[in-house]
This record gives C-alpha cells, structure tokens and sequence, in this order.
C-alpha cells in the first residue's frame, strides 16, 4: 500500500515591504535548535540564515554540489539545484531522505514532484507552496508545504515542522495537527 500524507499552510505578510528581513513578519516560536546545512548560492543562502538565525546556532551553506551535508534539517534552494548536475543533486536528495532527514525546498516549480528522478510513493502538494519539504518515516512519504507572499516567514514555518520531526515528535501528530506552532 502506498500512502502519503501532504498538508499546505498558506500565510501572508500583514504588510510592508519585504525586502529586508527586519520588515519580514516571522511569528516567534520557541523551536529546538538544530543543525541546518542550505544547498544554495549565496544571496539565497544569506537570506535563508538571516530568516533561522534566531532559531538555530548552526547553520552551514554549501554552493559546492561535492560537498557533504551534515544538518539535521536540509534545505535546497531550487534555483541552485537547477544550476547544478540535478542527477547529482537528486542523489544527495534521496541519500538524506533515506538517513531520515527532512528535506526542505524553497522555490514554487515543485522541482521533487515534476523534475525530479526520484520515484516517490505518492506525493501531494499545493500550487502556492513556496516552501515545501518531505520526510519519510516507516516507509510513509510525508510533505508540508507553506504558501503566500512572506518567504522569510514560509521558511521559518517549514523549519519549526522539520524541527519537530528531528525532535522525535510522531510524524503524523506534527503533520496533522499542526502541534509545533503551538510553540509560537
């Protein structure tokens, strides 16, 4: 039987410009720290380090496609895996979904459910998902994607949902019930 579970959250900025990261509307949570490793150039990674900083200590961003991750959470920037070998970038995906890690992806062309070489059991996702990620666990394929016009927010969002599973949290409690936010 394949089974997957997919959930969008859409969100909005309540205003302003968002260009700067000090306008960028980011709800406070109280999330574990943990490691993240940003597959990106470095304009995308800046802003994605900017967006975490306040959340986790470690944050690690690799340009280099040879280069080995060793976050607990990943986050590809789908511009940068489009510049890249994606048969390469593909490996490094499902080698990490294999160890277990939530794979996070900023960009809206869905590049893991209509570029991708890698087969998936099943996959969901929503048209206005900017940020989406997936995590497998017992064999499940589970995808959560955040939408709307606040990527800064979209990111933060993703990484409490990843933050949660990395915790040991059940998956399909964290998924389903959206318990990581109510740490905000």
């Amino acid at each position: 039987m394949l089974v997957a579970v997919a959930l969008s959250l859409s969100i909005f900025s309540l205003g302003g410009d968002n260009s700067h990261s000090s306008e960028v509307v980011v709800p406070k949570y109280d999330l574990t720290d943990q490691s993240v490793t940003v597959y990106s150039d470095s304009d995308t990674a800046a802003k994605i380090v900017d967006y975490l900083s306040q959340y986790s200590s470690e944050i690690v961003c690799l340009d280099d496609i040879t280069a080995e991750a060793d976050g607990k959470i990943i986050f590809f920037d789908e511009q940068w895996i489009y510049e890249n070998d994606t048969l390469l970038v593909d490996k490094i995906i499902l080698d990490n979904i294999k160890k277990g890690i939530p794979v996070i992806f900023l960009g809206e062309n869905h590049y893991l459910f209509f570029d991708s070489s890698i087969e998936l059991t099943g996959y969901g996702y929503s048209d206005s998902s900017i940020v989406y990620g997936m995590f497998v666990y017992e064999g499940i394929d589970f995808h959560y994607g955040a939408g709307g016009d606040d990527q800064g927010s979209a990111v933060v969002l993703m990484y409490g949902w990843a933050s949660e599973l990395v915790s040991g949290k059940d998956p399909f409690e964290v998924t389903s019930t959206f318990s990581w936010m109510n740490k905000i």
